[in-house]
């Protein structure tokens, strides 16, 4: 299946002036012989117009509030031209703006693919986030190879935490687990990220990082980048974004 990207990259145009300083030098004729010398008479300056470009702040490369989308998001293309692949999970469009895992698995996940694997920022923003004990919660999929290896990281709302982890054939493996500083969060934006081995992380309003993925280092070359449930068939996604970092 064909892949799409379009990416938003306007730019501002200005003028500038360049100011050139001199010294304009000359003879006396009535000295110069008297003083076998030349004498520096003024200063001059020149002014040059200059036309630069100077780039606005790159716009979002992803972004969908999932409008538009029926039945099952696989195969399906949003208003940035992305063509999602629901992986595991069997991912469903809920008619409202809004998609969801419709089975509970094990890192369940869908995502579309870009053009870079560093220097991103990927946000989801999560209502009727799960609070099961037997359902681990929702989140971010990053650095997709597509066959079910990948890094996530899930808030797990029984739980009170953000697990940062490698999954690998529904099997995860937690790198960090973080206590924020809130409690049985329902809804919330979640933004990661990424500059080499480096992960920053936003959710709940809260900052926290940096955490370093050298232990993820066979994914960093990676370039799909999604959604994740992990046994929740419940919890929300209403927008995706990812934006070049400035």
């Amino acid at each position: 299946m064909g892949k799409k990207f379009r990416q938003s990259r306007a730019t501002r145009v200005t003028t500038v002036s360049v100011v050139t300083a001199g010294l304009v030098v000359f003879t006396l004729a009535a000295s110069a012989a008297s003083l076998g010398g030349i004498n520096v008479g003024s200063l001059f300056t020149q002014e040059t117009p200059v036309t630069i470009e100077i780039p606005d702040p790159p716009g979002p490369i992803v972004f969908t509030d999932f409008s538009g989308c029926v039945n099952r998001i696989d195969g399906w293309e949003d208003a940035s031209g992305a063509i999602w692949i629901s992986h595991s999970g069997g991912w469903q469009c809920l008619g409202n703006n809004g998609v969801r895992a419709q089975q509970r698995v094990p890192l369940g996940n869908a995502t579309v693919v870009i053009p870079y694997s560093t220097g991103i920022r990927v946000s989801t923003d999560i209502f009727d986030i799960s609070h099961q004990s037997n359902r681990s919660g929702p989140g971010l999929s990053l650095l997709n190879d597509g066959s079910g290896n990948f890094v996530y990281v899930i808030y797990e709302r029984d739980q009170d935490r953000v697990t940062i982890g490698v999954g690998s054939g529904g099997v995860d493996t937690p790198l960090f687990q973080i206590t924020p500083a809130f409690s049985d969060l329902d809804s919330g934006t979640m933004s990661v990220e990424l500059n080499g081995t480096v992960l920053d992380l936003t959710f709940g309003g809260q900052d926290f990082g940096p955490y370093d993925l050298v232990e993820a280092t066979p994914l960093l070359g990676n370039t799909r980048f999604g959604l994740v449930a992990d046994h929740d068939n419940f919890s929300t996604f209403n927008s995706f974004t990812i934006e070049l970092l400035p």
